[in-house]
């Protein structure tokens, strides 16, 4: 009994087993290869620090996913969630208002992506991409390409309960980010919202005929986005003093990666929480291991690359096995 129980649960979790293997062994490397750096604890302190803010984006980021479509704008997104509570907390100098102003503005966004998808049926994939160079675009000509400094309005209360010293050693943003993940996975392995989800990602037409409004969970699921986009970029103007009028620029690479190392299907109907939250993890390693290991900021990217290009066909192999 207890040996079928065990083989079910291997089938059941294959590809979380998958990518939780994966982080072990790249570890292992990381630690072979630099045992002094990855033995000492200031090295997850770092890791810990920079990760969460792309681990909250990628999250709900999989819900997208999940249902068969892409997001590539939320970086933007991010970056005018970063601005508007800049803007608010330097007029008014109430944060409170600036997250709650951020959170509307991104979230309103999201769900205006969301509803062309959903409703006028353009592809994601290419309004997305439209999108981010138009946001960024709005950002750069709202703010004449200048950065904002905040280093006299951000009170520090409000800065230690988002981005303030660590906690039983994690950093605060680390364990947002834990809780981020938790509701996430409620979401989606607790709640109808995700099991309407995979029926959208497996087959949109057989979900219809199943009575899903397909058009509100896709439209939810954009909104959940620009949530966590305000989120990010205010955790990411915190963190700096500054509102960067490139902030989220960055974040489109790892940010993928994350969600595809973590064996969600680019086609949608698959993937899930754990496997994202670990795939963060080993991009958070790969992107801390090659400086500590002796390499170059941009080996980085091949990284990546490769680490992604060998996720997909590994998970393929899996799922027709």
């Amino acid at each position: 009994m207890r040996t079928s129980g065990l083989r079910e649960f291997i089938r059941r979790n294959t590809l979380q087993i998958a990518v939780l293997s994966g982080f072990l062994i790249i570890w292992g490397i990381f630690f072979v290869l630099s045992p002094k750096v990855f033995s000492n604890g200031v090295t997850y302190g770092a890791i810990l620090t920079v990760l969460p803010i792309w681990v909250i984006l990628a999250l709900p980021l999989t819900f997208i996913t999940i249902s068969g479509e892409i997001d590539l704008s939320f970086g933007s997104v991010t970056g005018m969630g970063g601005m508007v509570f800049a803007w608010v907390l330097i007029s008014t100098g109430n944060p409170v208002l600036g997250l709650l102003s951020s959170l509307t503005v991104c979230i309103l966004v999201g769900m205006m992506i969301g509803g062309c998808v959903a409703k006028a049926g353009l592809p994601s994939i290419i309004l997305t991409l439209g999108m981010m160079f138009f946001l960024r675009g709005v950002i750069y000509v709202l703010t004449n390409g200048q950065s904002i400094f905040l280093y006299n309005y951000i009170p520090l209360g409000f800065s230690k309960l988002l981005v303030g010293e660590a906690i039983f050693g994690f950093p605060i943003q680390m364990i947002w980010a834990i809780i981020i993940a938790v509701l996430c996975w409620v979401c989606l392995n607790r709640h109808v919202f995700g099991a309407y989800l995979y029926y959208v990602g497996n087959n949109e037409t057989s979900a219809k005929l199943r009575g899903i409004n397909v058009s509100r969970v896709k439209l939810t699921a954009f909104g959940v986005v620009g949530a966590a986009s305000a989120i990010a970029g205010v955790m990411a103007v915190l963190v700096n003093s500054t509102f960067f009028t490139t902030l989220g620029d960055s974040y489109l690479l790892p940010v993928l990666a994350m969600i595809f190392v973590g064996g969600t299907s680019p086609k949608g109907g698959t993937g899930s929480i754990f496997g994202t939250f670990m795939g963060g993890m080993i991009i958070g390693i790969i992107d801390s291991g090659l400086i500590a290991a002796g390499g170059v900021g941009y080996w980085t990217q091949l990284f990546f690359g490769l680490v992604i290009i060998l996720s997909i066909t590994i998970f393929k192999f899996i799922r027709q096995t």
